[in-house]
């Protein structure tokens, strides 16, 4: 068995498990949550001494997500899913997974043969697109789950 060592962007926890675990990244637990806000309620100074000072956005889990609108799927991503969900027109949240712009502009030029507009986020849904978000599901659970506790 291989371990690995993933801090949780929550809270910051250090837990060993099997490199194979499928399971999300974040802990999920009540102190994990607890800890996480306290974090988020620090305040941190920008650019050193003698400049501004404001509260802590950090640590915040990004996350990339998948949402149906028609026949279409917006990739994108963001810090704050819950607004982002509340902004964005779409039917359907087809998945969410924890990830940076680095893995939104993968997943870009993975499905860039659907793009519908260059340099937009919008693209085709096909099978391919359907095969991974169901993967991802899978793998990082169901999104309605995942929103139920960012809520």
């Amino acid at each position: 068995m291989t371990l690995i060592h993933p801090v949780c962007p929550l809270c910051g926890a250090i837990n060993a498990r099997d490199i194979d675990d499928p399971s999300p990244f974040a802990c999920w637990t009540d102190d994990c949550a607890q800890v996480a806000a306290e974090r988020r309620a620090q305040p941190y100074t920008l650019g050193g001494p003698g400049t501004e000072t404001r509260s802590c956005p950090w640590p915040r889990p990004s996350w990339v997500y998948y949402l149906r609108f028609a026949d279409r799927v917006k990739i994108g991503t963001t810090v704050d899913l819950i607004k982002r969900l509340r902004t964005l027109p779409h039917d359907e949240v087809l998945a969410v997974e924890p990830g940076s712009y680095e893995l939104e502009r993968e997943r870009h030029a993975q499905f860039e043969h659907l793009r519908i507009i260059a340099r937009r986020e919008w693209f085709s849904l096909d099978n391919s697109l359907t095969e991974l978000t169901a993967d991802i599901r899978a793998h990082h659970g169901e999104p309605t789950d995942i929103i139920a506790r960012l809520s």
